[in-house]
């Protein structure tokens, strides 16, 4: 077998499995490329593409990853009228964005290919974030059972070197991407803005810049990253986007970490204590801040692969509460947990079959879910999940103690919003 720390390797950030409803072949010599020796025997993401061409072994991440170029640099783009962005001077404006299709998308495509032609209109996604959230947070799998066309379009800011800054791709660049990537033009509409940590910068950029059209967003999203300003006023912003998009608009704001967003008094978020009525209520999930038993759920997730991969072992203690939380989400499968119910009233309407009420289930479950918070612990702790998660960089790196309370959020809830 592999190394315990093998998911921190470039090769395990963008071909491993990250949860087990991704599994797909398990590693060897013989379908690796890179990583070889660490990644050995533990499960390749069932998305992760290998070629072989004579002794030469390739893997491709699952989707498209193709090139774009940072229409949110000042440096190079006259046109801005927010020019915050603080993107060094002779940067490259080069980058790579990585495309998420669901399963009617490629339909659609395997129709066109035989001759026939492309119906229906395809929903995208602008995700802005900061790094391998496609393939660590399992997001392909949500994608692809989304109803309908969908295709989520992850940007990546740059959070590797200082100072950070945001990377934006606008409406040319989009359409651009769809065609190549489905093999000719398409029909399509932007319907959702989210972003996740830094990738906030990123949906300020691209709103206060007006290099998108935003009167066909139906739906902007925080994924615990609220900050009050971040390379342009996020209520600006906010406000911008309402005013084109109209009553439509839905607004969902993720709180779940003290680091993740800007706090007013007595830990109300600053951009809705500082702006009376520019968010709906509704739109604001806050039941999962400081949620002990959402915390063991997503910990749980996430160790949950590695147990069963046979990356880490559990000691006798922690087995035990682990294999009770085992049977308390036998029937919870990934992707149907609904955080909130009134959020999901407010933008989706009745909640779907087969999908689960996160505190209905908590409150179901109660001895099982509490047992396993008990021994969360810190990441520096032996003895507890939380001290065997993160040390062996089960979620592909490990900064700071109980990161996961911002980090492992969108695995289990980003199936809720991110496509429309």
């Amino acid at each position: 077998m592999g190394e315990p720390t093998y998911r921190g390797t470039s090769g395990g950030m963008q071909f491993d499995a990250f949860y087990k409803d991704e599994w797909g072949a398990v590693n060897t010599a013989a379908n690796t490329s890179v990583d070889v020796r660490p990644r050995s025997g533990f499960h390749k993401n069932r998305f992760t593409l290998v070629g072989t061409g004579g002794a030469a072994i390739s893997e491709a991440e699952g989707g498209w990853t193709l090139p774009a170029r940072n229409r949110a640099n000042p440096n190079t783009n006259a046109g801005l009228t927010n020019k915050s962005n603080p993107v060094p001077a002779g940067e490259s404006d080069d980058f790579i964005v990585k495309l998420a299709p669901s399963a009617e998308v490629l339909t659609q495509m395997r129709a066109r290919a035989a001759g026939g032609s492309w119906a229906g209109e395809v929903s995208v996604t602008l995700l802005f974030a900061v790094g391998q959230e496609v393939n660590r947070h399992g997001l392909r799998s949500f994608v692809e059972r989304a109803q309908g066309q969908h295709v989520v379009i992850h940007v990546r800011c740059n959070e590797a070197t200082k100072p950070f800054y945001a990377r934006v791709i606008d409406t040319a660049q989009i359409e651009s991407l769809l065609t190549t990537a489905l093999g000719g033009k398409v029909t399509w509409k932007l319907r959702v803005i989210a972003g996740y940590s830094f990738g906030s910068a990123g949906v300020n950029q691209v709103i206060l810049n007006s290099l998108v059209d935003l009167t066909t967003v139906r739906r902007l999203v925080f994924y615990d990253c609220l900050y009050s300003s971040q390379y342009g006023s996020t209520a600006e912003a906010i406000k911008l986007v309402k005013s084109k998009a109209g009553p439509d608009l839905r607004t969902v704001v993720y709180k779940t970490s003290d680091g993740g967003n800007s706090f007013a008094d007595a830990g109300k978020l600053k951009v809705v204590a500082d702006n009376p009525g520019l968010l709906d209520r509704r739109g604001l999930i806050e039941n999962l801040y400081h949620s002990r038993d959402f915390q063991a759920l997503c910990v749980f997730r996430s160790l949950q692969g590695g147990v069963d991969d046979g990356v880490v072992t559990l000691p006798a203690d922690l087995q035990a509460r682990h294999d009770k939380m085992v049977l308390a989400t036998a029937s919870l499968a990934r992707g149907t947990v609904i955080s909130n119910k009134e959020a999901w009233s407010f933008v989706r309407g009745s909640i779907p079959a087969g999908a689960t009420v996160f505190e209905d289930w908590a409150k179901a479950n109660q001895k099982a879910v509490r047992a396993y918070g008990e021994k969360l612990g810190v990441a520096s702790k032996k003895g507890t999940f939380r001290g065997i998660l993160w040390p062996n960089l089960l979620p592909g790196w490990w900064q700071g103690e109980a990161e996961d309370v911002h980090d492992l959020v969108i695995p289990e809830v980003g199936w809720e919003y991110l496509t429309y």
